[in-house]
């Protein structure tokens, strides 16, 4: 074990004699290589998806995509309301009520928010 560390240390002391006697072909391929990356930035995408961890031809992925033609996706679904006072007591009750409608009749339903039980509303 100590003769791989030794190596690696032997190597690493190689390197920084290397980059010291070339130190300024070093900058310069070090410029380059960052002008090359920043030229690429724009077009850099990030993919959060769940699908992004899985093959297309994963047997988990393919099961997954059934259920959600089945079932619909799992994302969030947004109601809108739009009203002059929206703080109005009658207003409110109407939100209350619908809430509490698609609470009932909404099957898997993991939670709703509104006006009446967001923690900040600004």
């Amino acid at each position: 074990m100590r003769q791989i560390r030794d190596r690696a240390e032997q190597a690493f002391a190689n390197l920084g004699g290397v980059v010291y006697h070339h130190r300024y072909l070093t900058v310069a391929l070090t410029f380059a290589l960052v002008l090359l990356l920043l030229v690429k930035l724009p077009t850099l995408t990030i993919d959060t998806s769940n699908d992004a961890f899985y093959h297309p031809d994963d047997p988990i992925r393919i099961q997954y995509n059934e259920f959600q033609q089945q079932f619909g996706k799992d994302d969030r679904i947004v109601v809108a309301i739009e009203s002059q006072e929206i703080f109005a007591t009658g207003v409110l009750q109407q939100i209350k009520d619908l809430q509490q409608d698609i609470n009932r009749d909404v099957p898997h339903l993991k939670e709703s928010t509104s006006l009446l039980n967001a923690r900040y509303t600004t």
